[in-house]
């Protein structure tokens, strides 16, 4: 189950990354956000969006297998570091582009909804680093 998550979640991630890298940008994805060239901020916050949702999409999976966990728990730490900063950066990249770019393509619901996400993710990747912390297993 957890193989074929990884693999949606890698060929996702190749996907956009193509996108973002290798396509037109003033055709997908100025067109459809107008002001992502008019301003730098909308553009760096979708870029550290979309870093931060990769990484999170990649090691989020790794974290399930219990080999991380049971074989040396360094491993489990160190991806567990990167993933609550992969967090931080898809929830402050993204609410910035929200404020910054006049909203999502989908409206004020829209941004309503992916802010209140982001945010949340933000909370709990920051009360999972707390109870990891403080050696808490339970709430970690």
């Amino acid at each position: 189950f957890f193989g074929y998550i990884s693999l949606w979640s890698f060929l996702f991630s190749w996907r956009i990354l193509q996108q973002y890298i290798f396509g037109d940008f003033e055709t997908d994805w100025v067109k459809v956000l107008p002001k992502m060239n008019k301003l730098w901020y909308p553009a760096f916050g979708m870029f550290v969006h979309w870093i931060g949702g990769v990484t999170i999409l990649l090691i989020g999976v790794v974290q399930l297998f219990a080999i991380t966990r049971t074989w040396d728990m360094r491993i489990h730490r160190i991806l567990g570091t990167l993933y609550i900063l992969g967090c931080f950066m898809a929830s402050l990249g993204g609410n910035l582009f929200i404020y910054t770019a006049g909203g999502c393509v989908g409206g004020f619901n829209m941004d309503i909804a992916f802010s209140i996400a982001g945010w949340t993710m933000f909370v709990l990747a920051t009360m999972t680093y707390y109870h990891a912390r403080q050696g808490n297993r339970t709430q970690h």
